[in-house]
């Protein structure tokens, strides 16, 4: 006895068009990145980031920019060393403070400085406010003086 094939019948699929391929990406671009929309694809993280750069820069009142030691040429051997030129410039000229006990302390007040914030806030992260905080505590000044 012979098996006989199984036959189904299906509904001839549509097929996609150019047309509609280009309204599927059109919708899509215009949506995500309507400022590249024109250029026939998806913009890149990079023209994305300085599309908004350039639409938001006339109305900031402040631009802060995070840019990696490493691609700065730095006068120290290690990171921590500029901390040794903090006793020369004001405010700390005219204390009498040494380099070296005043690298210290800077270092010693920013560990602190991220310990409380592990204790407080469950992060290490800190800001230079913060640090100057601890610092000024150290060395008994106000924090305005730091």
């Amino acid at each position: 006895m012979m098996a006989t094939p199984l036959r189904v019948h299906a509904a001839p699929r549509p097929s996609l068009q150019r047309d509609d391929v280009e309204q599927l990406f059109t919708a899509i671009a215009t949506h995500v990145t309507p400022e590249f929309t024109s250029l026939g694809r998806l913009a890149t993280p990079g023209e994305v980031a300085e599309t908004a750069i350039a639409s938001a820069w006339d109305a900031a009142r402040v631009v802060s920019f995070d840019i990696f030691d490493t691609l700065i040429v730095r006068k120290v051997a290690a990171p921590r060393d500029v901390f040794l030129h903090l006793a020369t410039p004001a405010p700390f000229s005219g204390w009498g403070l040494d380099a070296v006990p005043l690298a210290q302390l800077r270092r010693e007040a920013e560990h602190d400085a991220r310990a409380r914030g592990v204790r407080e806030r469950g992060s290490g992260e800190v800001t230079l406010p913060e640090i100057h905080e601890v610092l000024a505590e150290r060395l008994g000044r106000s924090v305005n003086d730091v």
